[in-house]
């Protein structure tokens, strides 16, 4: 039988992990360019991807703070691009988020609540 403290301990616990503020992001490069120096942010998080050749993709898991959008930058046949901010998720991980950049390099966002 549990004592009351190792049974708190264990609910705390089991809250935490069930409340992951974690969101799944995709980055999928549809353009024909290698791109580099990507830069993806948003509320409470940033990541850097070194480069990302055409046709893959990257996955990352983000930890953003409340509402967030997705900034995306990188550089591509010699041009820099900064995509602005674009979307809409929450934390709290109840979302997936797709970063695609178009085969003309313009970047689209769209975010979907996941299924339970």
């Amino acid at each position: 039988m549990l004592s009351n403290r190792k049974f708190i301990a264990l609910a705390l616990v089991l809250a935490w992990a069930g409340c992951s503020r974690e969101t799944g992001l995709t980055v999928t490069n549809h353009s024909p360019a290698m791109l580099t120096n990507i830069m993806v942010s948003g509320s409470g998080f940033s990541a850097h991807i070194d480069s990302l050749a055409a046709g893959s993709e990257r996955r990352l898991i983000v930890h953003p703070r409340g509402e967030s959008g997705v900034r995306v930058a990188f550089d591509a046949g010699g041009r820099h691009i900064d995509a602005g901010e674009q979307g809409y998720f929450e934390a709290g991980g109840a979302y997936r988020v797709a970063v695609t950049i178009e085969p003309d390099l313009k970047v689209t966002v769209s975010s979907e609540l996941k299924k339970y």
